[in-house]
């Protein structure tokens, strides 16, 4: 089992070593990460490393991951309940789509838990929202505290499917950024518009806040008429909401998603558990695993390498048999090639193993058959004083029940042999 963990976690290692070439050093501080940053969050060893290549594919660096890009994705984990490589996933989603860098995604695991505290939705639940409309937002300029805000603004407005949510307030931004005709002829009339005097995009809170107080003194079917002039059938849904709720409402839920530490604390209390206690020590045993099984990788890798080539040395003489090419002569030839090679490789294999059992295992076995003995002789010896306590306590019973008996003259013969019966 050992060597299988520690084949796995080598494997991950050797994907994330070709995928961004770090330096030995820089492997070095990865795979400590694994281990230092993934165990007090039950995280094991492998599934760190994974969170670590799920970041390296979206384009972070090994120096990005070890200063902080990993602990976030973690935390974001960890919060939501997620395995390390989803919340990876999730934590560069957003960070590419608001332009943000590897040491804010702690921020963004942040975000992530704190939208749920908002909304009682899921961090998958803004990932879709994220993956609908974040570019948008983006351009509208919507920071991700911002974005979030108002989704979860849309999300106690009524919207339970983000990604519906997320389609309806991306074609809102658009609406007001960029409309279609009846659309800009109707802002136009209510003097609402997306962008002030040199050009630049207008705070989507103030834009809301203009069109409110134009549409307040409107009849109701003025107000229906001109919105769905402005937005349109889908767009509608996320406008009447974000009006009706209002832009304090945007402002306050906004404030709400830059609490910082909260992913950390989440994941943190979310371990205050039995199940939580295992997770912990699944991860430390994990290691444990993977230090004992490392030693063996490389005979073992040399010992199959070996293998291949005596087989693929055995398919040539069968080749060369095929062909009639020089008989026995070319077959026996190639066979003492074979073995030789082979024989030299098991030769050095096994002096390699044997090497590792006498600076590794037997050393580590040797101390904790001893400390077992200790142990063993520990609890035999209490065992002995706490017999002999129980039966002084039980001799002194009998004493008291036979003075009490001779007092009323009743006979104590028989109840002392039964009752030193039981004590002994």
């Amino acid at each position: 089992a050992s060597v299988k963990t520690a084949a796995q976690f080598e494997q991950v290692l050797a994907d994330i070593r070709a995928l961004t070439q770090p330096t030995a050093e820089q492997l070095r501080q990865l795979t400590a990460a694994t281990f230092d940053i993934g165990k007090p969050l039950g995280v094991g060893a492998r599934d760190a490393a994974g969170a670590v290549l799920e970041l390296n594919r979206a384009g972070l660096s090994a120096a990005d991951v070890i200063g902080g890009g990993l602990k976030g994705a973690l935390e974001l984990a960890g919060a939501a309940g997620i395995t390390a490589a989803e919340g990876g996933k999730l934590a560069v989603s957003a960070m590419t789509a608001f332009g943000l860098q590897a040491p804010q995604l702690s921020t963004v695991a942040d975000v992530f838990a704190n939208f749920s505290n908002k909304t009682f939705l899921g961090a998958q639940d803004l990932s879709l929202a994220i993956a609908a409309v974040g570019p948008v937002a983006r351009d509208a300029g919507l920071s991700l505290e911002q974005f979030t805000g108002t989704m979860a603004t849309l999300a106690q407005g009524g919207f339970k499917n983000m990604s519906d949510a997320g389609t309806s307030l991306k074609t809102m931004l658009l609406s007001l950024t960029a409309p279609v005709e009846t659309g800009a002829k109707a802002l136009k009339a209510l003097n609402v518009s997306a962008f002030d005097g040199a050009g630049q995009m207008r705070p989507l809170n103030d834009v809301l806040k203009d069109l409110k107080s134009k549409l307040v003194d409107l009849t109701p079917q003025a107000q229906k008429q001109l919105l769905r002039q402005i937005f349109g059938q889908d767009a509608l849904r996320a406008a009447q909401i974000l009006l009706r709720e209002g832009p304090k409402a945007i402002e306050a839920n906004t404030e709400a998603m830059k609490k910082q530490g909260e992913a950390a604390r989440v994941a943190r209390e979310r371990l205050e558990s039995l199940q939580g206690a295992g997770k912990q020590f699944g991860a430390a045993f994990e290691q444990v695993k993977i230090q004992i099984g490392t030693p063996f990788l490389a005979a073992l890798a040399a010992i199959v390498r070996g293998a291949t080539q005596a087989v693929e040395a055995f398919s040539g003489m069968i080749t060369l048999s095929q062909e009639g090419k020089g008989a026995f002569g070319q077959l026996a030839d190639s066979a003492r090639t074979a073995m030789t090679g082979l024989g030299s490789i098991v030769t050095t294999v096994f002096a390699g193993i044997r090497a590792v059992w006498d600076s590794v295992l037997y050393p580590v076995l040797k101390v904790l058959w001893e400390v077992w003995t200790v142990i063993q002789t520990a609890a035999t010896v209490a065992l002995g004083i706490l017999l002999n306590v129980v039966n002084g306590v039980f001799q002194g019973v009998i004493a008291a029940i036979g003075s009490l008996l001779s007092a009323f003259g009743v006979g104590q013969g028989g109840i002392t042999l039964s009752l030193q019966g039981i004590a002994d």
